[in-house]
């Protein structure tokens, strides 16, 4: 069955990715779900999918209760427009891939999350055993049996096998899913229905009457309700939440025909509703906050034997008087836990036994099956999964190209071990086999600032990527800012570093020398081999040490054979991996380090770390590796309420730039310290200074170093 299935995306696969365009519900991120456009995190993150609106409340009962133990990155996924629109609790979110294999490979190898969190039970073959095969840990929570899952497990065994096998720990809702899945020689436990501990968002609505809610109401619930309103002698005000929203027009009408005075929940400002007879609620992820003020409610679906209802746990919560109709079987367990009243074709007399009993106590017999402390120290361990290691290519129909780039690097390298290069001085090379985010620029700053100290003039030399049109040779006396400079560059020069923005990198570290300099650094020179050095010190990002495979296939721009002309390497955020040990020349020094928060500046002032601890913070980043970044504001405490990330060196737009002001004018906005000079100067920002922290390594090449000075 599993081949059947692989075939089936080969060959219809296709036709879904031109066909799906054309379908309203899919189109929404369309390119998402496709894997076209990527979330931009580091790997190791917490990923959490939960399809739709009802399993996104248990999500955000698992993030509060995962975020007070860790400073972990949560990334969400969803399934349905309003589970997209209505996420809360994570800093990243986006759509759940296709199960296209190779839609699904593409997704795993770059994000690499160290774990994933289902809620409730959607099952994708290929994105389990694409888990499965990456060494990812795969937990359910909120998890529950439903119809489509045993219909799997009966007609498709295999494929239900392959599936569960990738499934380390079960949380179930109910001793019954629990007791069928152990059967199937899964590991499980029960911690009951996690989305009566969902935090509820802000709600300034007050009513005057009191309050009955249709909760989740589909085609024909809200006949029902009316009808049951109608009849009954007790004032109060009926609230009804549609399933979907796109209901609300044809529910909106038939309360017209009624003629009972009602609103959308989006007319009503805040304050108290006086003389309502009908509220609709009209916007998702609000029904919740509505609960606690109510006095019952209708739970929908129940008349609908193959939905088997939705829910109890969010009105049963608050210990509403429930009303339900015959069909509970999809949360059979929960209702067996909860007083109600099953209603048939008429709802008049369990609504006015929903109304007339006493007001609401809570229910302390589902509050004990609330989010537990023993589950989230289950979820822990697999909070600190190792990452998965790199894999493959990022886009691999461009291998062609790739092949085409590797020849070109050859026959270049080729030529130039035959050329002499230029030699002005004492050239020391900061550089990489990849190009963007390799922490180049962080090593070289380290060095520049610790040969500075030991009295020595040193200039650093680079190109100004992305600079403005200007004179070829720019240097820091003559102009500042990202725009004349380069970002890199400037964000040096504001640390006291003498600095060149040279594309001609033979003719910057000239003029260097010719000011005194008796040191250049050359930030990123590894390829530019034109220009001589004494010294190559080649930085390797442990997480990506191919960068994702060969230009363009990933960032890489020479593959790991180049190494055997590195006279230093710098491994940056983790080990030098295995594969790349054997083209290392024997006896280099070999230096580790990783880029550590260092302190807050804001209006030119150095601020202790510990001044935004705690505290909600909007976030951007336009730099090679954003998701770093985002792991560290998350290090040092803050809370990232919105979060950004654009492309390397971007070059922000008025629009850009009107967003990130209406961001500052709600709160604190922070930013890195590279992404500073490309930003106006009265944009109100915090920025995160991080420094290079060399942890072993570091003595060995500095004696290389002043071997290189001396000649």
């Amino acid at each position: 069955m599993r081949v059947i299935y692989f075939l089936t995306w080969c060959l219809f696969g296709p036709l879904f990715f031109v066909v799906s365009l054309g379908s309203k519900s899919f189109r929404y991120a369309w390119t998402e779900r496709w894997g076209l456009r990527l979330p931009r995190v580091a790997p190791g993150t917490v990923w959490v999918h939960a399809a739709s609106l009802g399993e996104g409340q248990a999500a955000a009962a698992v993030f509060s209760a995962l975020r007070r133990q860790s400073t972990a990155v949560f990334l969400r996924t969803a399934t349905s427009r309003a589970g997209l629109e209505n996420a809360q609790g994570q800093e990243l979110c986006c759509a759940l891939p296709v199960d296209a294999p190779w839609v699904v490979s593409r997704w795993l190898d770059r994000v690499r999350p160290r774990v994933l969190i289902l809620v409730e039970s959607e099952l994708w073959p290929h994105l389990l055993m694409g888990c499965k095969k990456r060494g990812i840990p795969v937990v359910v929570v909120n998890g529950r049996i439903g119809r489509g899952q045993k219909r799997l497990a009966k007609w498709a065994p295999g494929l239900y096998r392959s599936c569960q096998n990738a499934i380390v720990l079960w949380s179930c809702v109910s001793e019954t899913d629990a007791t069928w899945l152990a059967d199937c020689g899964q590991t499980v436990r029960v911690d009951g229905d996690l989305k009566a501990n969902a935090p509820l968002r802000p709600f300034k609505v007050d009513f005057s009457r009191p309050v009955f809610v249709g909760a989740s109401t589909r085609q024909g619930d809200e006949a029902r309700l009316l009808t049951a309103f109608t009849g009954s002698d007790t004032p109060c005000t009926l609230v009804v939440a549609p399933r979907r929203l796109e209901r609300v027009p044809g529910v909106v009408k038939l309360i017209e025909e009624s003629g009972l005075r009602h609103a959308l929940l989006s007319e009503v400002e805040s304050g108290t509703v006086f003389g309502l007879d009908v509220l609709v609620v009209d916007q998702f992820g609000l029904l919740p906050s509505i609960f606690p003020q109510a006095h019952a409610a209708f739970v929908g679906g129940t008349f609908d034997g193959d939905i088997g209802g939705h829910s109890p746990a969010e009105a049963a919560r608050f210990g509403l008087a429930l009303v339900c109709g015959p069909e509970t079987h999809a949360h059979a367990a929960l209702w067996s836990k909860i007083p109600h009243r099953v209603s048939g074709v008429d709802l008049g007399p369990a609504f006015r036994w929903a109304m007339g009993v006493a007001a609401p106590q809570g229910n302390d017999q589902l509050e004990q099956h609330g989010f537990p402390e023993d589950l989230v120290a289950a979820l822990l361990p697999f909070l600190g999964s190792p990452v998965p290691g790199e894999r493959g290519g990022h886009r691999r129909l461009l291998m062609p190209v790739a092949w085409a780039w590797q020849v070109v690097t050859a026959l270049r390298n080729l030529i130039w071990n035959r050329r002499a290069p230029t030699h002005s001085g004492c050239v020391i090379s900061v550089g990489s086999l990849s190009a963007g985010g390799t922490g180049k620029t962080a090593v070289t700053l380290y060095l520049a600032q610790r040969i500075q100290e030991s009295g020595r003039k040193v200039t650093v030399v680079a190109r100004g990527y992305k600079r403005a049109k200007g004179p070829k040779i720019r240097m820091a006396a003559q102009g500042q800012g990202g725009g004349f400079l380069g970002d890199e560059l400037a964000m040096v020069s504001a640390r006291g570093i003498d600095v060149i923005s040279a594309p001609d990198r033979v003719l910057g570290a000239a003029l260097a020398f010719e000011n005194g300099a008796d040191i250049v650094l050359l930030d990123d020179g590894f390829q530019h081999r034109r220009l001589g050095r004494t010294l190559d010190i080649v930085v390797i990002d442990a997480q990506w040490p191919r960068g994702g495979g060969p230009m363009p296939v990933g960032s890489e721009r020479e593959s790991p054979k180049a190494l055997s002309r590195a006279d230093a390497v710098w491994v940056h955020g983790g080990d030098l991996p295995a594969t790349m040990e054997q083209f290392l020349p024997s006896g280099i020094p070999r230096v580790s380090g990783d880029l550590a928060p260092v302190c807050w500046l804001n209006e030119g002032r150095s601020i202790p770390l510990e001044t935004l601890k705690g505290k909600p913070v909007r976030a951007f980043a336009g730099i090679g590796r954003p998701g770093r970044f985002l792991a560290s504001l998350l290090a040092v405490g803050v809370e990232v309420v919105e979060w950004r990330a654009f492309s390397d060196h971007h070059v922000f737009s008025p629009k850009d730039l009107a967003d990130l002001r209406a961001w500052s004018a709600q709160g604190l906005l922070v930013t890195t310290e590279k992404d500073k000079p490309r930003l106006p100067d009265d944009l109100a920002l915090w920025v995160l200074r991080m420094e290079m922290n060399p942890t072993s390594g570091i003595e060995p090449l500095f004696v290389e170093i002043e071997r290189a000075i001396a000649g």
